[in-house]
C-alpha cells in the first residue's frame, strides 16, 4: 500500500509521527511525504526507513508557491490531494491512500485495505462516532468544516 500525505515546513514534524505511526501498525506500507514548501527541512524525518520525500511543484509539475500566496493550506491540500492519488495510482500498481500529515495511525488499518481492494476509491470518516466532550481538537465543527 502507498500512502502519500502533503506537508509544509510547519507540519513536517506531524508527518513525522504519523511514519512512525504507520511503522508500527502497517510496517510494510510506503508513506511519501510531499512537501509543498521547497525549502522545508526532512531533517525531522530522518531514520525513517518506509519514508520518501518529494517536492510537489516536482511531482505535478505546477508552481506551488503561487498556489500557497493564494489558498490557506487547508484549501490548498482539497485542490492538490486529488492530483496527487491520480499522479501515484498512474505510475504504480496497487492502492495509493491519502492521509492528513496531522494523522496519528492507532491501530491495524486492514479494514481500509480490504475495501480498496474491492473498491477503487473509499471515502473514510475521520471519526466515526460523536467526539468525547474533552474540549480537545478536533471539534465537531472543524470536522463538519473539512468534510470529515
Amino acid at each position: 500500500m502507498q500512502i502519500i500525505t502533503l506537508a509544509t515546513s510547519a507540519t513536517l514534524p506531524h508527518a513525522s509521527v504519523l511514519a512512525r505511526s504507520l511503522e508500527l501498525h502497517q510496517p510494510d506500507w510506503t508513506l511519501d511525504v510531499v512537501l509543498l514548501d521547497p525549502t522545508s527541512s526532512a531533517s525531522a524525518l530522518e531514520g525513517s526507513e518506509s519514508l520518501r520525500i518529494h517536492s510537489a511543484a516536482e511531482l505535478l509539475d505546477i508552481d506551488v508557491a503561487s498556489l500557497m500566496a493564494r489558498h490557506e493550506l487547508a484549501d490548498l491540500t482539497t485542490l492538490l490531494v486529488p492530483l496527487l492519488l491520480r499522479h501515484y495510482h498512474a505510475r504504480r500498481a496497487g492502492s495509493v491512500m491519502h492521509l492528513p500529515a496531522t494523522s496519528w495511525v492507532l491501530a491495524d488499518l486492514l479494514p481500509v485495505e480490504e475495501l480498496l481492494a474491492a473498491r477503487s476509491v473509499v471515502l473514510v470518516p475521520r471519526a466515526s462516532s460523536d467526539l468525547p466532550a474533552d474540549h480537545l481538537g478536533p471539534s465537531q465543527p472543524a470536522l463538519d468544516n473539512a468534510g470529515r
